[in-house]
């Protein structure tokens, strides 16, 4: 996808001439790798390729060779990945859906011998936050919390106008925040955390019994009587429809969003909740009523908006380049 065919809302796209500071960012994933290309902050181009399902060399070798395919050089790369890195040895700790072992990896060493390029690394929701929070739905406040709902649960904080990072980059992970001590057990082992009730594999998880007792005409409509998988978006679009089930699950995620908000509203003074990810798309599903359970406690919080992310797939790669340009100008 080239820069003059960005989505509506996106950053400004470069004019001629190209500016000469260019960092490069990339967002790892499962399946594919996300790229953008900021030219002194702005968005140059984007794109992204398959993820190599080899090992985590390769997986570095297709970042490195995203850069050297770009017709201009970059002055640094930032990465994003789907799991706990160590920020001062620029190492991942755990990363459970990439191929290869990426335990105590040197990520940013490896990868600068292979780019020959200076490199940042941070975990996904973080870049998500440095997106929102430098240009984003969140530009205009100094506090909020960042949520990214997809297949999990991801999250970040940002205080007084800085994205707050711990020795594992794992500060705002609300994901794991306990909403229910009795609830389904979770991946981390705990209970009843926010992620068991606001993924989208959780929606899914509470709608397949109840789609495969063909008790929703809608879902069973949706998923051509069966011949379909069950997805969120499928879900999202039978409660729409008014299906009682498919909008008691949405309005189980929203309540569990709403109570780990108060939650962190009550802890920290927070001006906005910047909510994105794969469910973004269903936003109008769950943002009120997030909306109201916070409204609820405004006497004890004060106001706390809750937003829609203002980028789409490519907040990640945007993120991952701006913190490369804070960083590495900085370093």
């Amino acid at each position: 996808m080239s820069a003059t065919e960005r989505p509506e809302g996106a950053l400004p796209v470069a004019e001629q001439p190209l500016p000469t500071s260019r960092y490069l960012g990339v967002d790892i994933g499962g399946t594919s790798i996300k790229w953008s290309v900021l030219a002194d902050g702005v968005l140059e181009d984007t794109g992204s390729v398959p993820t190599p399902r080899i090992d985590h060399t390769a997986v570095l070798q297709a970042v490195a060779q995203i850069a050297a395919n770009l017709p201009n050089p970059v002055a640094g790369i930032g990465v994003a990945v789907p799991g706990l890195v160590d920020p001062v040895r620029r190492s991942s700790v755990f990363i459970p859906n990439l191929p290869g072992d990426w335990s105590d990896l040197a990520v940013a060493e490896q990868l600068e011998a292979i780019a020959g390029t200076p490199v940042a690394l941070l975990n996904d929701a973080r870049a998500f936050a440095w997106a929102e929070h430098t240009s984003g739905a969140a530009r205009d406040v100094a506090s909020a919390v960042f949520l990214t709902l997809g297949t999990g649960v991801g999250g970040a904080i940002a205080l007084n106008g800085q994205i707050l990072v711990g020795a594992l980059d794992s500060v705002g992970e609300m994901g794991h925040v306990p909403v229910d001590p009795r609830g389904e057990l979770c991946a981390c082992g705990g209970r009843g955390c926010l992620e068991t009730f606001a993924s989208g594999s959780a929606i899914v998880g509470r709608l397949s019994r109840t789609h495969a007792m063909a008790q929703s005409p809608t879902l069973v409509e949706l998923t051509r009587q069966g011949t379909e998988p069950l997805t969120a978006k499928l879900i999202a679009e039978a409660a729409r429809a008014g299906d009682p089930w498919a909008i008691d699950a949405f309005d189980r995620a929203a309540d569990a969003l709403g109570q780990a908000a108060s939650m962190i509203g009550l802890l920290l003074q927070l001006d906005a909740v910047v909510i994105g990810g794969g469910l973004k798309r269903a936003a109008d599903l769950y943002l009120p009523r997030v909306q109201a359970a916070l409204d609820a406690r405004i006497s004890l919080t004060g106001p706390i908006e809750v937003r829609s992310a203002h980028y789409g797939t490519e907040a990640g790669s945007i993120g991952a380049a701006t913190f490369a340009r804070a960083r590495l100008t900085t370093s």
